[in-house]
């Protein structure tokens, strides 16, 4: 096994024991939110044993008698309307449950709390998503606070319809932040038919979320008018048809959105007649997703550990050799680098299809001519 097999070797293994320690580290977040969970479920089991108060028994006779006439066949749909309120949303859960369980309104706290839980565990996907670098133990934290906060803890013995609101706008969070439009639409639909406030909660969410987008993509246009002081106009700064828009060594956790920034880019600077030029960082090594990038770009491929070269040569990709192995210089930095370009050794040795230094290995390539 000469010298670069040996380095091969250790990578692979390497990478296995990551992957191995992000495996056991989501294990056990997985388990401690579902200690909260059953926590949660102790703390609340209490409730199962008393009789509601004051609102609370209101709203249970409404459910009662609309329960009463669906097994009498005079079931009407003004029924789901818990106590004046169009509660349409958490009627169909709660009248499922004392359908199910009606002794002593046992079936509706069962419902409860399985709405309780689930909406623990969708608030700490939350976090997940919006607060990725957060640490997660300080995730696991905030998620102990909501679930055992007077917030939730306090309203789960009880029916009404502040509680579906409180579990359902979680819930539409979740999906709006991950995609799920039918999910986000449905949801959408159980928070505003569970109380009035349901309605006032939606639009300003959705209009927060207009808002952040109206700013976002003001800060975007701020990008491309930037772009377009350099490369339009008669006398242009940039006086070369070829213009470099980088992109290269930013968090790969944000693959999905550097690809789709990648690819506006290209797309942006190529319809102003200039031909794009990008360092190579997509793929299973860089930014890695299925959000597509346009291959009408060349790729300068510096390193192959963020641009696996066989991968960006077959995503279609013209590519440019400037694999900081050979070509990588800095000056009196004391950074594993040389402080300037060995000529010598790259008149003697270099060729523009070898990609290979063995400096480090993944993703390199010595490609046919």
């Amino acid at each position: 096994m000469n010298h670069l097999d040996k380095k091969n070797d250790t990578g692979r293994k390497w990478k296995f024991l990551s992957t191995a320690a992000k495996d056991k580290n989501k294990l056990v977040m997985g388990g401690s939110v579902l200690i909260i969970m059953l926590a949660f479920l102790l703390l609340s089991f209490n409730t199962l044993t008393t009789w509601f108060r004051s609102d609370s028994e209101i709203y249970y006779m409404a459910i009662r008698r609309g329960v009463e006439n669906l097994r009498n066949g005079e079931f009407s749909f003004s029924d789901l309307g818990i106590a004046g309120h169009m509660s349409y949303g958490y009627s169909i859960f709660v009248f499922l449950g004392q359908l199910l369980l009606p002794d002593q309104g046992m079936g509706i706290r069962l419902v409860n709390q399985l709405l309780a839980v689930i909406t623990i565990g969708v608030f700490y996907r939350i976090l997940c998503k919006v607060f990725p670098k957060m640490d997660q133990w300080v995730r696991l934290g905030f998620t102990a606070a909501f679930a055992f906060s007077p917030l939730l803890l306090g309203m789960i013995g009880e029916v009404h319809s502040d509680f579906p609101v409180l579990c359902f706008f979680t819930w539409l969070v979740y999906f709006y932040i991950s995609k799920r439009q039918i999910a986000c639409l449905l949801t959408g639909f159980l928070l505003c038919f569970s109380k009035e406030t349901g309605v006032i909660y939606y639009c300003t969410f959705f209009a927060g979320c207009f808002l952040y987008r109206l700013v976002k993509n003001k800060n975007k246009n701020w990008f491309k008018k930037l772009f377009d002081e350099y490369l339009d106009g008669d006398d242009p700064i940039i006086q070369s048809d070829k213009f470099h828009i980088g992109t290269d060594e930013y968090d790969k956790k944000y693959g999905e959105q550097m690809r789709k920034w990648t690819d506006q880019l290209i797309k942006y600077v190529n319809a102003k007649g200039y031909e794009s030029r990008v360092w190579a960082s997509l793929g299973k090594n860089g930014f890695n997703g299925t959000t597509p990038v346009t291959n009408e770009a060349t790729m300068n491929l510096w390193a192959p550990y963020w641009a696996d070269v066989h991968e960006t040569y077959d995503a279609g990709y013209d590519v440019i050799n400037t694999y900081g192995g050979w070509l990588y210089i800095v000056p009196a930095a004391n950074a594993g680098y040389p402080d300037r370009i060995d000529v010598k050794r790259l008149y003697e040795q270099f060729e523009v299809n070898n990609f290979k230094s063995g400096r480090n290995p993944s993703g390199e390539a010595i490609m046919p001519v």
